[in-house]
């Protein structure tokens, strides 16, 4: 498989059941979630916080994260979960991301920015 966005991931497994979504915060965790939803053959879902992905280091385990995703024989999303800043939801996007494009929008120049980038995205 490789890595889907979440509208992908969840419009495949509509009526079918649920998808689980787990937060992570190291490589051992994501490798573990992979694992599992490989082991049952199910599409999983990889979140990652605002908190620990901008701390020092954590960017590449975003960067983990998502080669992870790549590689996985199941589909899998990665997920930013919870973030109220703009300048970490495009980090995030950059990472690979693919999925973090609810973002919360705090005010009106935030969400014209957030427009901009998403339209030089697609």
């Amino acid at each position: 498989m490789a890595l889907v966005t979440l509208k992908e991931l969840l419009g495949n497994i509509k009526d079918k059941g649920a998808v689980g979504a787990f937060s992570t915060y190291d490589l051992f965790t994501a490798q573990g979630i992979i694992a599992g939803a490989e082991k049952v053959n199910m599409p999983v879902i990889l979140m990652i916080g605002s908190g620990p992905l901008s701390k020092p280091g954590n960017f590449e385990v975003g960067r983990l994260m998502v080669k992870l995703a790549q590689e996985a024989k199941v589909p899998a999303a990665v997920f930013l979960d919870h973030s109220k800043s703009f300048e970490l939801c495009m980090k995030a996007i950059q990472l690979g991301s693919v999925s973090n494009k609810i973002i919360k929008v705090t005010n009106k120049t935030d969400f014209q920015q957030a427009r901009l980038e998403n339209e030089e995205m697609d």
